[in-house]
């Protein structure tokens, strides 16, 4: 019987032990840490992916940015300058269209004022044939002093501002570039001939306009200086609008 008794109490120790090695050193983990073990490898690989596109991610280099802001603000320049230099252009044409309605039933000849009034129609002038129909039209006293009443309502505080309003007016940029003060060929603007403005009956009419419309500071030395850097600058004014059309 005490034999029995041991055999049995051998047989229970062994078993005991069998079953806490097997808790404590089983290879294969139950289903819920391998879960967790699967969830816990997956969050730091994706912390480490976050981390290399924080800062292999590329980015606007500060100088494109800058260089890019500076090239914007060029631009919206320019198109403030053009659409400005619109507006003085259309309310000096409302004006002077205002005004001979006013002045117009003081017209001598209604019909040759309504004639005059369509020729002033080709201003700006766009080219040399524009120009020379007008060198043609201004030979008639009463085409000229109608062209020299329409200029004095041209705006402009002093002699300075008036010739440039009329030059922006009367001519556009395009037909600048084909003339200069002398006529001379400057190497720097291409070997085309110039035609002189001095040489120019329109020219002629804005100075005699301007004088009898600033008596007291009239100067042609400023007139000769405001409409020489008018037509130097002629080129790159109309680039200037061709690449904000």
């Amino acid at each position: 019987m005490k034999e029995t008794s041991n055999s049995k109490d051998a047989k229970t120790i062994g078993l005991v032990k069998r079953s806490t090695h097997s808790i404590f050193s089983d290879e294969s983990p139950s289903p819920v840490n391998k879960i967790t073990t699967n969830t816990l490898e997956t969050s730091s690989t994706s912390k480490r992916a976050a981390c290399h596109n924080l800062f292999t991610e590329e980015s606007p280099s500060p100088v494109n940015k800058r260089v890019k802001m500076k090239q914007f603000s060029v631009l919206m320049k320019n198109i403030f300058e053009i659409k400005a230099q619109n507006c003085r252009i259309i309310a000096n044409q409302e004006r002077i269209f205002n005004q001979l309605a006013v002045n117009g039933n003081n017209c001598p000849d209604k019909s040759l004022e309504n004639e005059h009034s369509i020729h002033y129609k080709k201003f700006p002038l766009k080219d040399n044939d524009d120009l020379d129909y007008i060198e043609g039209l201004l030979n008639d006293d009463s085409f000229y002093q109608y062209l020299s009443k329409i200029i004095s309502m041209y705006g402009g505080s002093d002699i300075g501002t008036f010739v440039k309003t009329c030059l922006d007016n009367l001519f556009t940029n395009s037909l600048g570039t084909n003339i200069t003060i002398t006529g001379k060929i400057n190497k720097c603007f291409g070997n085309e001939p110039k035609l002189s403005i001095k040489t120019l009956k329109l020219f002629r009419v804005i100075c005699e306009t301007g004088r009898k419309k600033f008596p007291n500071n009239y100067m042609d030395d400023i007139v000769i200086k405001i409409t020489s850097s008018w037509l130097r600058h002629s080129k790159e004014r109309m680039k200037r609008k061709e690449a904000n059309a």
